[in-house]
């Protein structure tokens, strides 16, 4: 019997699936040596074995240990507290093999940054890890107020946790993106503790109510700011007043440079007045309305602009382009609905309205250059637009009226015509008659 020489080709995903499920051998083969070294370190762990066993809150910082990134990648008690875990009793927590026992608040980041900030021991745990959190840290007014001494500034086991710290990326971990507003309130929101520091303490009541704190808290979007967005991480301090701006620029740049080109850019700096902040606010930053624009009650340009002055008049100016816009669009909307309710064809016109629509949102951001001849050029193609949409809709109606206008006539002609049609055939059938009685 002869073999079939294409049975001998290999099919290309049978060769790809036999690769896969090597890999996927070696990779699970990996995992079990990975584990069983961790198991190995952490099973020679006395320390974690013996403090199970004292009392309540012992136990619980031992079961609490077990879900830490630290005891999953097998580093043990020691690895922070020093000692020899092989050991037991005394022998455990001998002085010159390194044990320093728990670390006084003042001591927490430098005993972080031992590996933390070492480059060549964090390769082997997380390359992509940055080690510079503990210079960082004591750049931040935490940092260095703990080194004055201040017993109360926030370490890194404040935000991260002490024996159960987890990673930044679990939604369990107070670092995770969600989680950062109320771990930074857990001080800052707290009036007592923060008694004498001189500070607001109702940041997260404001920032929950923002346009920011809704997205990231209640929508959870990950995109929204947290205060370490602002602020920084490890790094952490307020921005001066003419650094908010920088801060905001990191995600508004197109409003910034708007900013920068308008008037208020140096009347601002003149005055000591932080730019952003001074009309959307710090921490409530709220979702900002056209009736903050112009001369009106309630209008953020009145806050520093009086009846008279250059920039009341441009206020006033911008609000009234602003909404002849916004009113133009409507007064189209409205035509053109009232000509596709008559089955007239108005295609052209919603395109114009989407551009009116465009034009009305980048007009909202032109706003920022606190320029009338600029708003109006932004905004120039958008009235052109809302014109023809208008003047379409206009033609369409007028179309409509026209077309029942000639349906009507004809109707009469044509009723006329077939009435005279009628009249004739009567008088037809009438002489017919007459010529038929004649003869008889």
């Amino acid at each position: 019997m002869k073999t079939n020489p294409k049975s001998k080709i290999q099919n290309p995903n049978q060769t790809h699936n036999r690769k896969l499920r090597v890999i996927g051998i070696w990779a699970v083969a990996a995992c079990i040596a990975l584990q069983g070294t961790c198991l190995a370190a952490q099973q020679k762990d006395n320390c974690a074995a013996c403090h199970a066993g004292v009392d309540a809150k012992q136990a619980a910082i031992v079961n609490g240990y077990k879900t830490d990134i630290h005891f999953l990648k097998g580093i043990t008690c020691a690895g922070c507290h020093g000692g020899d875990v092989t050991k037991t009793d005394e022998d455990a927590m001998d002085p010159e093999k390194g044990f320093s026992g728990a670390p006084k608040h003042l001591e927490i980041p430098t005993m972080c940054g031992k590996c933390h900030s070492d480059a060549n021991f964090m390769r082997h745990y997380n390359p992509a890890l940055n080690v510079d959190q503990e210079e960082k840290y004591y750049t931040s007014v935490h940092g260095q107020k703990l080194k004055q001494g201040d017993q109360k500034v926030a370490t890194c086991i404040s935000c991260h946790g002490v024996h159960g710290i987890l990673p930044a990326d679990n939604t369990s971990s107070p670092v995770h993106k969600l989680n950062i507003p109320k771990t930074c309130a857990k001080c800052h929101g707290d009036k007592q503790y923060m008694a004498g520091y001189g500070i607001p303490t109702n940041q997260f009541e404001e920032y929950s109510q923002s346009v920011h704190g809704v997205a990231l808290l209640e929508k959870q979007t990950k995109g929204a700011p947290a205060c370490n967005d602002c602020h920084g991480n490890h790094g952490a301090a307020p921005p001066g007043v003419n650094d908010v701006a920088a801060v905001c620029l990191t995600c508004h740049a197109l409003n910034g440079d708007l900013f920068n080109q308008s008037p208020h850019k140096e009347a601002f700096q003149a005055k000591g007045i932080s730019q952003c902040a001074a009309c959307h606010n710090h921490h409530l930053v709220m979702h900002p309305t056209d009736a903050w624009l112009g001369v009106n009650e309630g209008a953020v340009c009145v806050k520093c602009h009086t009846s008279g002055d250059k920039g009341f008049a441009a206020a006033a100016q911008m609000k009234f382009i602003l909404d002849s816009l916004i009113n133009g669009q409507q007064r189209v909307k409205t035509a053109l609905g009232k000509a596709q309710a008559l089955d007239m064809d108005v295609s052209e016109g919603e395109s114009a309205i989407e551009d009116i629509r465009e034009k009305t949102i980048e007009a909202r951001t032109a706003i920022h250059a606190a320029s009338v001849a600029h708003l109006l050029d932004v905004t120039k193609d958008g009235f052109t637009s809302e014109a023809k949409a208008e003047s379409l809709a206009t033609a369409a109606v007028h179309e409509h009226a026209f077309r029942r206008a000639g349906f009507g006539v004809a109707t009469l002609v044509i009723t006329g015509l077939a009435l005279l049609l009628w009249l004739k055939i009567r008088a037809i059938e009438r002489r017919q008659k007459r010529t038929m009685s004649d003869e008889r």
